[in-house]
């Protein structure tokens, strides 16, 4: 029940909601509590002392009072402070499991890829990623047992291990559950692929098949063929001087070629009657990384054959006629 008490060192009136317990008063700090004694009905209200009065003011217990619960400078109800705790723990709980929801929702809607996706995928890839990039889509007994022999060696003698001409659409011919036939365009022809499904996920297998290079649609760079100039020219010269050796250092490091490196000088001294060899040679582009090249000479003429390996034009054989 609320209770009025007096501050004993102001003589103000505060209403109080607890008789039992002391509070503090707002105004000049003194100790405020009801009195234990039931006054007497007769006795006027004294007078409030100055707030300097030593005297202690007497507590009068006035029962039927609203109550009003004392606060101290600075400080917050503990009740208060407890609500605003659990309000700020309902909130960080409740953006938890929104995160939550939203984070499976997302992990169980996305699923495996379709056929139809993963040749998208494999069509960007193709026309701007590496080697490495390529690998995850073909399967991996094919990539292990033909990636090396096949599809590396065919994109470094087509110039195609950094860009290669884009596969502008495709086609599904054959198709059930887990394989699929699919046709690429490519270089107006046709890449042939088989498609296999492993652990939900589409691989190209085996049977892969390349199209015939065109000119038009694949057609080697300007700098490519400006290197290609340069080296034909250093060969030239090397080889109108009898610099063997320099020769040797433009030829391929093939294991095939590795015999006929060793008597390169057999044959050009054998053939020095071809000797100087004009400039201005035929070039002849099998792809964008294999050139036929004729030098007309004193006598016949002497063809050439140069690849394109790691970025440079590499000697493959030479024949005279």
């Amino acid at each position: 029940m609320a209770t009025e008490a007096l501050c004993d060192g102001c003589g103000r009136s505060w209403k109080v909601p607890d008789a039992s317990r002391t509070y503090k008063c707002r105004d000049c700090g003194g100790k405020v509590a009801v009195a234990s004694a039931v006054p007497e009905p007769a006795a006027p209200d004294p007078a409030p002392p100055p707030a300097n009065d030593p005297r202690k003011a007497k507590t009068i217990q006035r029962p039927g009072v609203a109550a009003l619960a004392m606060e101290s400078d600075g400080e917050k109800p503990k009740a208060r402070r407890g609500n605003s705790n659990m309000v700020k723990y309902l909130i960080i709980g409740g953006v938890v499991v929104v995160m939550v929801v939203v984070l499976v929702l997302l992990t169980t809607g996305a699923g495996p890829l379709t056929l139809e996706e993963r040749l998208a995928a494999f069509q960007q890839t193709w026309a701007s990623g590496s080697l490495d990039d390529l690998k995850p889509y073909f399967d991996r007994d094919y990539v292990r047992v033909s990636w090396k022999d096949r599809m590396e060696e065919t994109f470094a003698n087509r110039d195609w291990l950094e860009s290669r001409p884009e596969l502008t659409e495709f086609r599904i011919d054959e198709r059930d559950a887990t394989r699929a036939r699919v046709m690429f365009t490519l270089m107006g022809g046709t890449l042939q692929t088989s498609w296999i499904s492993r652990n939900d996920v589409w691989v190209c297998a085996d049977r892969t098949r390349i199209p015939k290079w065109v000119m038009k649609e694949d057609p080697p760079s300007s700098e490519s063929k400006a290197k290609l100039e340069d080296r034909l020219e250093l060969f030239r010269s090397a080889w109108n001087e009898k610099r063997w050796a320099d020769v040797q250092e433009m030829v391929g490091k093939e294991k095939r070629l590795k015999a006929w490196y060793k008597n390169l000088d057999e044959y050009g001294v054998k053939n020095e009657g071809r000797i100087p060899l004009k400039p201005g040679p035929e070039i002849k582009f099998s792809n964008r990384a294999l050139v036929l090249v004729v030098f007309e000479g004193a006598d016949g003429v002497v063809r050439n054959s140069w690849r394109k390996h790691a970025g440079e034009w590499m000697l493959t054989g030479i024949a005279f006629k």
